[in-house]
């Protein structure tokens, strides 16, 4: 005689604002009698009704299989443990993480994908060290990221900004796994960034911004092209990783950023100023394929892209050379360009176009943020 009988499973003919279930007979050893027992797992949290329809069979099927190799609800077993040795986990925590990032893969640019996957990878190699990367992905909760969190920051002494950098990686996986329907709730929304120190890119003086050229011209040309992409056009380093040779209109003489290549997620456009094109034409953009990447690591244009990591380091061999502050950084490029036009009296609505902030009220603020007005000398009304 078998322990259970009559496993069923119950679709409420459809329904979805009812509960869907299976239910089975199982022999209570105590009373000797058959004892019925009701359940649903996750199938409840699908609001598609075929796909509810799918995972309840599913789940019929692995509680079959599960009873068939002598499991019992009577025994205290962590029900997850004995899913995972007939091979029928569903949604686990590991699971979901796949499950995103292959969605991600699909949609993300291939250096942002190469961050989130880092963070991704970070979290469930963690998980596994904690024993709990068989968890069901819903049980995933806000102190299991907030240990995560300083766990990474005590081991690898990440810094505030580098932390909450993770934290937004996070929000962003749980988000595409509530997208899913693999959890109802993101458990990482209500985490809060920590206070971090904002590290100001400082300005280059003229006699910093020439021994700077003096010194790449000799030592490492091709950063020093890209510095100058950055000081020209002011593009951000992490967008111009992400160029193509398609995105430099030579006929117009405009750099187009796709909004998937921008940082603010919007299309833009940037013109090319007559002391910055003859450096365009010396790339010989014009005989490479349209979908190369305009900077790699082999120093010309590539099928293959390279990051910002990889001229930052480059550039800190200029930085040891001549002793240049840490605030110092290849960015500084862009604040400095700003702040050397409205010195020399270029228009506002003209600078606009090319650092690309929507608002003047914006701008004007970047600009505050360099102190370009000084104080006049007081030395009279002492």
């Amino acid at each position: 005689m078998e322990n259970y009988k009559n496993l069923q499973a119950h679709d409420a003919k459809g329904d979805l604002t009812k509960t869907w279930y299976i239910s089975y007979y199982f022999l209570n050893p105590k009373t000797g009698e058959f004892q019925r027992f009701r359940e649903s797992g996750d199938v409840n949290r699908i609001k598609n009704a075929k796909q509810r329809k799918e995972a309840l069979h599913n789940y019929r099927l692995a509680k079959q299989i599960l009873l068939e190799n002598g499991w019992s609800p009577f025994d205290s077993v962590d029900l997850s443990n004995v899913y995972l040795k007939a091979g029928l986990i569903f949604n686990t925590i590991d699971e979901a993480i796949n499950t995103v990032l292959k969605h991600k893969e699909l949609h993300l640019e291939s250096t942002s994908f190469k961050s989130y996957k880092s963070t991704n990878e970070s979290f469930r190699s963690y998980l596994g060290e904690m024993g709990l990367l068989n968890m069901k992905a819903a049980d995933i909760n806000k102190k299991h990221i907030n240990e995560f969190l300083d766990y990474r920051t005590k081991m690898s002494n990440i810094s505030a900004r580098t932390r909450n950098n993770i934290l937004i990686n996070l929000k962003s996986m749980f988000s595409c796994m509530v997208d899913h329907e693999i959890i109802e709730v993101n458990p990482a929304l209500k985490i809060k960034k920590i206070a971090q120190t904002s590290s100001k890119n400082e300005v280059y003086t003229e006699s910093e911004i020439a021994q700077i050229e003096k010194w790449m011209e000799v030592n490492d040309p091709y950063t020093l092209l890209f510095c100058r992409f950055i000081y020209y056009s002011m593009i951000r380093p992490i967008e111009l990783t992400r160029l193509q040779v398609k995105d430099i209109d030579l006929k117009n003489r405009l750099i187009k950023i796709p909004a998937i290549k921008s940082k603010t997620k919007m299309a833009q456009t940037v013109p090319i100023m007559d002391k910055f094109w003859p450096y365009v034409l010396e790339m010989k953009l014009e005989t490479y394929p349209p979908d190369y990447f305009l900077f790699s690591a082999s120093k010309s244009p590539s099928s293959s892209p390279t990051t910002r990591d990889y001229f930052t380091d480059k550039f800190k061999r200029v930085k040891v050379a001549l002793n240049l502050l840490d605030e110092q950084t290849m960015y500084s490029f862009k604040h400095t360009s700003v702040c050397k036009m409205l010195k020399n009296g270029a228009p506002e609505s003209q600078i606009r176009k090319y650092s690309r902030h929507k608002t003047s009220e914006a701008f004007n603020a970047y600009a505050r943020s360099f102190n370009l007005e000084r104080a006049e000398d007081l030395s009279a009304f002492l």
